[in-house]
């Protein structure tokens, strides 16, 4: 369920002198996900939105001015309950949380809805032009944490200084997306370890 995020993302304000309810915000963002996986990009309407969430359309207005901010903001939502146990983690070494992050990501492949939920926002960014370019921010906003443990290892003599973290960041994610959106390959414990120490040169242990 996605909850216990505040619209960000060019959201609308609330009235002057009108407290908002903050619940109606879970309840709009988790039914826009609802939307997206049975109804996919274009049949998730504000009036379906509307509907599931048990709120009016002005409801949605008063938050959301577009339909793209509405969607970035309840994808951002679904994200981040994947955060969670990462970001509340005692600290490690910069390997650890390159291997951690991409079990996230293995994990959240893995589940059907989230998964389809991606496939989605992604193809209908191709034809999109506004959210290609909210998707763009957010996907820079999640690959960030990845960036950052790659600089940790760098500092800690794990890693290379020669490496580039963003490629490398962009390597790790993106062969594990390919391998589940071209071959639906639902990649595992086992593959994720292969890919990171593949794409860094580690040797694997005997």
């Amino acid at each position: 369920m996605v909850k216990k995020q505040r619209p960000t993302t060019g959201s609308a304000s609330a009235s002057p002198g009108r407290p908002r309810d903050h619940s109606k915000d879970d309840a709009i963002m988790a039914a826009m996900i609802a939307m997206l996986s049975i109804h996919g990009y274009d049949g998730a309407s504000f009036e379906k939105v509307a509907a599931a969430a048990g709120v009016s359309r002005p409801s949605i207005y008063r938050r959301w001015t577009g339909k793209e901010l509405l969607v970035v903001d309840a994808v951002r939502a679904m994200l981040s309950e994947d955060m969670a146990d990462f970001e509340n983690s005692r600290a490690e070494s910069g390997l650890d949380k390159i291997r951690r992050l991409m079990e996230i990501v293995a994990r959240r492949l893995a589940d059907p809805v989230k998964s389809n939920i991606i496939i989605t926002i992604v193809s209908a960014a191709n034809s999109h032009e506004e959210l290609a370019v909210l998707l763009g921010d957010l996907e820079f906003q999640r690959r960030t944490p990845l960036v950052d443990a790659v600089r940790q290892a760098q500092a800690a003599g794990e890693l290379s200084q020669s490496l580039d973290p963003d490629l490398v960041a962009e390597a790790l994610l993106g062969t594990v997306y390919f391998r589940r959106l071209f071959s639906l390959h639902k990649p595992d414990g086992r593959t994720i370890q292969q890919v990171v120490d593949g794409i860094l040169g580690i040797a694997p242990e005997n």
